[in-house]
């Protein structure tokens, strides 16, 4: 690896604007006594290196699984749209629950109607 001021020299300015912000990591990856720590730190798998493979490859799924919705999915969706027959087919469902619950409230002598009247009397009796 070069030290920093011969790797400095090399590269032109359009290099070196590119590389604004990146003068700490190379005057950190060109000192010496990193070089020989980072070898030997290297040398033995840590934890830190199976994070850092455990997070690309959860990375990797997730960005695959993105595709997956973006490229066959969506288009499937676009293609083969269902949404007009589901909202017919639940406001099918509706009206039919909405007479049913009218039909089992309204009925004589149901349910519902003897609570209420049960409310009323309670409420309104002079005894």
């Amino acid at each position: 690896m070069f030290e920093k001021d011969s790797l400095l020299t090399k590269l032109t300015t359009d290099d070196l604007n590119e590389l604004k912000g990146f003068e700490e990591l190379i005057q950190y990856w060109t000192e010496p006594s990193l070089k020989k720590g980072y070898q030997k730190r290297n040398a033995i798998p840590s934890i830190d290196y199976m994070e850092i493979i455990n997070f690309l490859e959860n990375e990797n799924k997730r960005i695959r699984m993105i595709y997956n919705l973006l490229h066959n999915i969506l288009p499937n969706l676009e293609s083969f749209d269902q949404k007009d027959s589901l909202i017919e087919q639940e406001n099918i469902r509706l009206t039919k629950t909405k007479k049913e619950v009218l039909k089992r409230t309204c009925k004589e002598n149901g349910v519902f109607q003897n609570a209420l009247s049960e409310i009323f009397n309670k409420a309104y009796s002079f005894n």
